[in-house]
């Protein structure tokens, strides 16, 4: 799976019941919903990645991972992964430990993403295809 040195970064889809969970963060054009998601630390592998950002930006374990698009972006690779099966006492409150900027974790309807621009505006130029499929299905 590995290209360019090892260098990656992820993101992970999370649904439970029909809704998609998002964390919005900020950036210099402004807060944007994202997959929480982030960049290798180490050796770790894709998977554990995706692992360590959910915990570390939501608070919830995976239990299942599945890739659902890899994507070559010329200086590091690119992993989307899915899951439905997390466990957790709930989701962590909002803020800056860690290091980590989150400023929002809320679980958006799948059909809402879809309709709404700017939902998906940093997922949608790796992923269109696959990850609007795997969205459908779970309509």
């Amino acid at each position: 799976m590995e290209k360019h040195n090892g260098d990656f970064s992820v993101a992970v889809m999370v649904e439970k019941a029909g809704k998609i969970l998002m964390v919005r963060n900020p950036t210099k054009r402004g807060p944007v919903w994202k997959f929480p998601g982030g960049k290798r630390h180490g050796w770790e592998s894709p998977e554990d990645c995706a692992t360590r950002e959910l915990f570390a930006e939501t608070g919830l374990k995976v239990r299942h991972l599945e890739l659902v698009t890899e994507l070559d972006r010329g200086t590091h690779t690119f992993y989307l992964f899915y899951t439905n099966r997390t466990s957790s006492n709930g989701l962590k409150k909002v803020g800056t430990e860690s290091g980590q900027k989150i400023l929002e974790i809320k679980r958006f309807e799948i059909s809402r993403i879809l309709r709404r621009k700017g939902f998906l505006d940093l997922h949608v130029d790796f992923a269109e295809p696959k990850l609007i499929e795997r969205l459908m299905r779970h309509q």
